[in-house]
């Protein structure tokens, strides 16, 4: 049985070196089949993958990769008497098939690294001119050595890189089902929501059609003479109480009946909706018996609060509609009292 060659110190210590920079930078996980994995194996997965590729309608031409294959098996043919009794040979072709498989979910990543890997077959072409007897020669073992060590070193960017975009790639699908589940979370809650507010307006038996018909009528009125209510807003105390200063809280316009009180508080809530501001409005005319009950101002004020406040819809629900409560005037006091 012929001896085998005895392989100098440099050379064992670049297939160490590169051989365990590549360990650290695969995660165990990834490499825990790498042992067991054969040259042809690659091969076999490489076709797997073109297969795959092409029921997704992303053929990748895959056959460009046969030189390496073939570059592998001559180069493995001449180092594996260099690497007997260690782990190193399958790392050679091994992380391939975990690499590929990566880079296939992403089209521009997988061309790269097809290419990089075919750049690497011309270089071992060579070995298939080399035979064994060279292997007992120390400087054919170091060059033996230097190219396991580029092939890894190959490996380890390509890993790293296909790894990367994976991470990208998953960022970004984190980042969609973040948004997608806000948006359904947000559309659910909004759903639910307008069902409460709808059950709520039913509680109450309030009709607004009555209150729309009051307001329309007054804002006609002042519409009648443009700019004739403007001068209110030039009223410090008005105006304060528009900008919702604290020393304002509270405005009252006085006035004989048929005065313009009516109208220039419809004036204001105009002027207040074209600044964006949220306006509770509720007028009393002799026209529309309900809407001077004390009950019923009450119903179409918190009708109009409701339409501001999902956290008091939500309350409004759960303590009286579920709780079937009558609104009664005493229940629909209490509902105000937090304000």
């Amino acid at each position: 049985m012929p001896r085998l060659p005895a392989i100098s110190a440099l050379a064992r210590e670049t297939f160490k070196a590169a051989f365990e920079e590549l360990n650290r930078t695969i995660s165990p996980g990834d490499s825990r089949d790498f042992s067991q994995i054969t040259l042809q194996d690659v091969k076999k997965a490489a076709l797997d993958i073109e297969n795959q590729l092409a029921a997704r309608q992303s053929l990748r031409y895959m056959r460009r990769l046969m030189p390496l294959f073939n570059g592998l098996e001559h180069y493995s043919k001449v180092v594996d008497i260099l690497c007997n009794g260690t782990p190193y040979l399958p790392w050679i072709w091994a992380p391939i098939t975990l690499i590929l498989r990566i880079a296939s979910e992403y089209v521009e990543a997988f061309e790269q690294i097809i290419k990089g890997y075919a750049s690497i077959a011309s270089s071992l072409s060579r070995f298939e001119l080399l035979s064994v007897t060279f292997t007992s020669d120390s400087d054919f073992q170091q060059t033996l050595a230097v190219f396991y060590a580029d092939i890894l070193q190959f490996h380890k960017h390509a890993y790293k890189f296909v790894r990367r975009s994976e991470a990208q790639k998953m960022r970004q699908e984190i980042r969609t089902w973040r948004e997608e589940s806000r948006t359904q979370v947000h559309k659910f809650e909004e759903e639910q929501t307008a069902r409460q507010h709808e059950s709520i307006a039913s509680w109450l038996n309030v009709n607004e059609s009555d209150q729309l018909a009051i307001f329309d009528s007054i804002s006609a009125e002042g519409a009648e003479y443009p700019g004739t209510c403007e001068w209110i807003l030039r009223n410090p105390k008005v105006r304060s109480w528009c900008q919702q200063k604290p020393d304002t809280a509270i405005l009252w316009l006085q006035g004989t009946p048929g005065s313009g009180k009516s109208v220039l508080s419809a004036q204001l809530v105009n002027f207040m909706n074209a600044a964006r501001s949220f306006v509770i409005r509720h007028f009393c005319t002799y026209l529309y018996a309900t809407s001077t009950t004390y009950e019923q101002i009450l119903k179409s004020m918190l009708i109009q609060l409701l339409r501001k406040d999902d956290d008091l819809v939500a309350h409004v629900y759960q303590q009286c509609v579920i709780g079937k409560k009558s609104p009664s005037p005493g229940v629909l006091e209490q509902l105000y009292r937090p304000f």
